[in-house]
């Protein structure tokens, strides 16, 4: 790694890494109607002070692209709003709203783990029940 003058020298060269902005991921009309209507309240409420993401990769891991999740909703206060294709904690830090619609066959515990890894501050699930469930983060936990 390193020569006799003491200069770095790489055995190969380094690869960079690919972080996807986009995947193609079914949804039904309701998931889409419901998503898209929460987007546009906070948007119209929050965007002179937040971020507001819907839907996009959300990256928290920088050695791997594997690891992201994408929230039907999130907010990260500290705005305006502007433009983004995909969220990276290391350039932009954790958001502190996550938001998500609970599909038929979504496995919500690797999901919530998940969250846990990536930090957000609160989580908000809404399942097919029109039940609410709300996490808040207290202490890092």
């Amino acid at each position: 790694m390193q020569s006799t003058s003491g200069r770095i020298r790489h055995v190969r060269a380094p690869r960079p890494i690919h972080f996807p902005s986009e995947a193609e991921v079914p949804e039904t009309k309701r998931h889409l109607d419901l998503r898209t209507a929460l987007y546009l309240i906070l948007k119209r409420e929050l965007a002179a002070k937040a971020h507001i993401g819907s839907d996009q990769f959300i990256y928290w891991n920088a050695r791997d692209p594997r690891v992201c999740l994408a929230p039907d909703v999130f907010v990260h206060l500290g705005g305006p709003d502007e433009r983004f294709d995909s969220w990276k904690v290391w350039e932009r830090s954790t958001p502190e709203l996550a938001v998500e619609i609970l599909s038929e066959n979504e496995n919500w515990e690797e999901k919530l783990e998940r969250y846990h890894e990536l930090g957000v501050r609160e989580l908000v699930q809404f399942d097919l029940t029109g039940r609410v469930r709300i996490w808040d983060r207290v202490a890092r936990r």
